[in-house]
C-alpha cells in the first residue's frame, strides 16, 4: 500500500488557512485530501498556541527516523543502510 504525506508546503498552507478561520473540512477540500488526514495532522502539529507547520514537520521526521528511515536534502525518505 502506498501512502502520501503532507509536504512542508502543505503544512504551511494548512497553518495559514487555520489562522484565516477555515474549518478542517474546508481545508481538506482545498488541499484535496480526506478530512481525517487534516485531523491527524492537527494532532501531529499541536502546540500550546494551536497548530504549527514546523511542529508537524518535526513530528513527522521523528516518526520516520524511529522507523529506520532518513531523509535526503529534498525531504524524500530513504531506507537507511544500517
Amino acid at each position: 500500500m502506498s501512502y502520501t504525506y503532507f509536504s512542508h508546503k502543505d503544512r504551511v498552507a494548512m497553518e495559514r488557512l487555520l489562522k484565516q478561520g477555515f474549518t478542517p473540512q474546508q481545508i481538506a477540500e482545498r488541499l484535496k485530501v480526506h478530512h481525517s488526514k487534516i485531523y491527524r495532522e492537527l494532532k501531529r502539529g499541536q502546540t500550546e498556541n494551536g497548530y504549527s507547520a514546523e511542529k508537524g514537520q518535526e513530528t513527522f521526521y521523528a516518526h520516520i527516523r524511529s522507523r529506520g528511515y532518513g531523509h535526503d536534502k529534498k525531504g524524500h525518505s530513504e531506507k537507511s543502510a544500517d
